[in-house]
């Protein structure tokens, strides 16, 4: 999707260079990581649309029931946005951690908005 919307695609790439900024030196606690977390969450909304108006969606959500109907139910295919945070590869300092966190928070709270909205 980012390579077909070059306006998505330079935002995606201010918001990872300003990330990558929240190093070790910056508190968590620092409005700057709630803020880009804000800036993140507004972004991923504005990606959604765009992966929505291009049907994306709707493809994903087939490939989803097809790995589904394959599970055998051994799998435990339940996990929060918050676990899967944790589980990932990368080593971030606390203040972009908690950026990613909030950002993750506010995104699901934001879809859930829309959601509601459109019921």
């Amino acid at each position: 999707m980012l390579a077909t919307h070059p306006d998505l695609r330079a935002e995606e790439d201010r918001l990872e260079a300003a990330e990558a900024a929240l190093d070790d030196g910056v508190e968590p606690d620092d409005p700057r990581v709630e803020e880009l977390a804000v800036q993140r969450c507004a972004h991923q909304m504005a990606l959604n649309k765009a992966i929505e108006a291009a049907g994306l969606d709707a493809a994903e959500e087939k490939i989803f029931e097809i790995y589904d109907a394959d599970l055998k139910g051994e799998e435990d295919t339940q996990m929060s946005a918050a676990t899967a945070i944790t589980k990932m590869p990368y080593d971030f300092s606390p203040a972009r951690m908690r950026c990613v966190e909030l950002a993750g928070r506010l995104f699901g709270e934001a879809l859930a908005d829309a959601h509601c909205a459109d019921s």
